[in-house]
C-alpha cells in the first residue's frame, strides 16, 4: 500500500487539488539537534512551556498525546515518568570507552557523547495571509487539528507526546510538539526520521486540517504543473524558503563592493565556469569518486615568488595564501582590494574575510589540499591590523552586464541541480510505486512527467563580456607633506 505522501504526490501531478481557490502549504518541518540527554528533553520542554520567560506569554500549560491539558508545574514530573535514558546508560562506545580509561566525556558534544536519540521537535507553522482566516480562527482550528493529528498519529501507537502553541509572532502562530524517541510498553521502537516518513506526516496532518476548513495543501513545488517549468528554467526555487533576516542595505556583491566587483569579478566568472565544467564532467561518479577527480584537476602549490617589497606581516600572510591559491600574490591582492572595494578603507574587512572562508574560488585558482589549509588562512587574515590603500578610481560602466553573467551562471547552476533533485524524487517515487504492484495509468502517468522533466529545454541567456580595467595593491606607506 503507498504511502500518504507518496498518494499525494501522485495526486497532484495528475491535477488534483484538495480545494478551490488559494491555499498555503503546510510547514511542518523537523529542528535541528534531536535531543539525546535527559536533561535535554527537560530543557526543550522548559523551551515550549517558556519557563525561563516572564509577561503574559511565560510559564505555558502544555499537551499530551491524549488531548489533555498538564500544568506548568507538573511538567518536570511528566517528563520523569516517560522513563527516559540515564545519560551514564545512553554513552556511544567512544563515550564508554573514554569513561573505562578514566577520563571526562563531558567536554564532548551531545551528538558524540550520547547513543540513542531520546526526543524530536517538530514545528508546524500558518499565516492568516495564506490561509485568509482570522488569527482567532486560525488558532482555533490549528489547536483542534493538532489535538486529533497527535492521538492519531502518535497516541495509538504508544508515543507519548508534549505539545503547545507559541503566539509571538502576530499572523503567524505555530505549535511545538516534543515527541518522545521510543515507545512505552512493552515492545520499544525507536522513532526514526527521514525525508519520505516527514512527508507521509504533512500528508496526513494537512488531510486533518482540511477536515476542519483550514486551506492547506502538501502538494511538492516541483510536482505542481504552473510552478514546474519555473524551477526547471531556474526562475523559480525549488524550495521556496522564507529568509528570516531583512536586511537594510542590499546584499548583492556588485552593490556592496562595486570597484572591486568590476575588476576582479570577470575573473571570477571565468573560474566559476572551469569549475562548473569539471563538475559537469565529474557528475556520473559517486560523490567520493568526483571528489577525488575534481582535486585532481587542480595545480600542486606554486613555487613562492620574491617577497622583498611585501611588508613583514604581509610575507607570513602572502605564504599562506600559496598554499590555498595557483597565484598567492593576486589573491591577496584580490582579497585586500574587496576590503576596501566601496571606495571606503577596510569598510568591508567582513565581507571579504567570508568570501575567503565561503567562496574562495572569488579571489583565484585553488590549488591541491586548498581546503585543508584554507581554516588557517582563513584565522591570519581575521589578525591584520594595518590594511593597505587601494587607488581606486571609478567603476566599470560595464558592471551591471558582468553582473548579470553571474546571475546568469548561478541560474544555471541551480537549475541542473534542482533538476538531479527532482528526478531523484520522481524516480524514487516509481520505484515506491513498482514495489507495492502500482500499474496501468498510475505509473504512466509517473512516467511522462519524468520524461518531461528529463527532455525539458531552458532558455538560454546570451552572456556578454565587458572590457575591464585592473589597477593594484599599493602596499607602500605613503609620506606625509614636508610642513613649512
Amino acid at each position: 500500500m503507498l504511502s500518504s505522501g507518496n498518494v499525494s504526490r501522485i495526486k497532484t501531478i495528475s491535477g488534483w487539488t484538495p480545494f478551490g481557490g488559494p491555499g498555503e502549504q503546510l510547514l511542518l518541518k523537523v529542528t535541528t539537534g534531536p535531543r539525546k540527554s535527559a536533561g535535554g528533553v527537560q530543557a526543550l520542554v522548559n523551551y515550549v512551556a517558556r519557563a525561563s520567560e516572564e509577561g503574559d506569554l511565560s510559564h505555558l500549560d502544555l499537551i499530551d498525546e491524549a488531548g489533555e491539558i498538564v500544568p506548568f508545574a507538573e511538567l518536570s514530573a511528566r517528563v520523569r515518568r516517560w522513563g527516559l535514558l540515564a545519560d551514564s546508560d545512553n554513552l556511544t562506545p567512544k563515550a564508554r570507552n573514554m569513561v573505562e580509561d578514566g577520563a571526562p566525556v563531558r567536554h564532548l558534544p551531545e551528538r558524540e557523547r550520547f547513543w540513542r536519540i531520546q526526543a524530536y521537535h517538530f514545528v508546524w507553522s500558518q499565516t492568516t495571509d495564506g490561509t485568509r482566516l482570522t488569527e482567532h480562527d486560525l488558532k482555533a482550528r490549528m489547536l483542534e487539528a493538532a489535538r486529533e493529528f497527535v492521538f492519531t498519529e502518535f497516541a495509538d501507537k504508544n508515543r507519548q507526546v508534549l505539545w503547545g502553541m507559541h503566539e509571538d509572532y502576530p499572523g503567524r502562530p505555530h505549535i511545538h510538539f516534543i515527541v518522545k524517541a521510543r515507545t512505552s510498553g512493552t515492545v520499544q521502537k525507536q522513532l526514526r526520521f527521514g525525508p519520505e516518513i516527514l512527508e507521509d506526516m504533512r500528508a496526513r496532518l494537512a488531510s486533518v486540517a482540511r477536515q476542519l476548513n483550514i486551506p492547506v495543501h502538501s502538494q511538492r513545488r516541483e510536482d505542481r504543473k504552473d510552478l514546474l517549468d519555473g524551477i526547471l528554467s531556474g526562475f523559480e526555487p525549488l524550495r521556496n524558503n522564507i529568509r528570516r533576516v531583512a536586511y537594510d542595505k542590499p546584499t548583492e556583491l556588485h552593490l556592496q563592493v562595486p570597484l572591486w566587483f568590476a575588476e576582479e569579478g570577470q575573473g571570477w566568472l571565468e573560474r566559476k565556469t572551469r569549475s562548473e565544467a569539471l563538475y559537469a564532467r565529474a557528475i556520473g561518479n559517486d560523490k567520493e569518486a568526483r571528489a577525488k577527480w575534481i582535486h585532481d584537476q587542480r595545480p600542486p602549490e606554486p613555487r613562492l615568488g620574491p617577497v622583498d617589497d611585501l611588508p613583514e606581516d604581509y610575507r607570513k600572510i602572502y605564504l599562506k595564501f600559496s598554499r590555498v591559491f595557483y597565484s598567492p600574490r593576486e589573491a591577496m591582492n584580490s582579497f585586500l582590494k574587496m576590503t576596501s572595494g566601496s571606495g571606503q578603507h577596510g569598510n568591508h574587512r567582513s565581507l571579504a574575510i567570508w568570501y575567503l572562508s565561503r567562496q574562495p574560488l572569488a579571489f583565484g585558482d585553488l590549488v591541491q589540499n586548498a581546503e585543508k589549509h584554507l581554516p588557517d588562512l582563513t584565522q591570519a587574515v581575521r589578525k591584520l591590523d594595518n590594511l593597505p590603500v587601494v587607488n581606486w578610481r571609478s567603476a566599470s560602466p560595464e558592471i551591471h552586464h558582468l553582473a548579470e553573467q553571474h546571475q546568469s551562471l548561478a541560474q544555471t547552476k541551480r537549475r541542473g541541480r534542482e533538476r538531479h533533485l527532482v528526478l531523484m524524487g520522481l524516480n524514487r517515487l516509481r520505484r515506491n510505486a513498482r514495489r507495492e504492484k502500482v500499474q496501468g495509468p498510475t505509473l504512466e502517468l509517473v512516467r511522462k512527467r519524468v520524461d518531461y522533466v528529463r527532455n525539458f529545454e531552458a532558455p538560454r541567456v546570451q552572456e556578454v563580456k565587458p572590457a575591464l580595467h585592473r589597477r593594484v595593491v599599493d602596499f607602500v606607506t605613503r609620506k606625509r607633506k614636508k610642513t613649512r
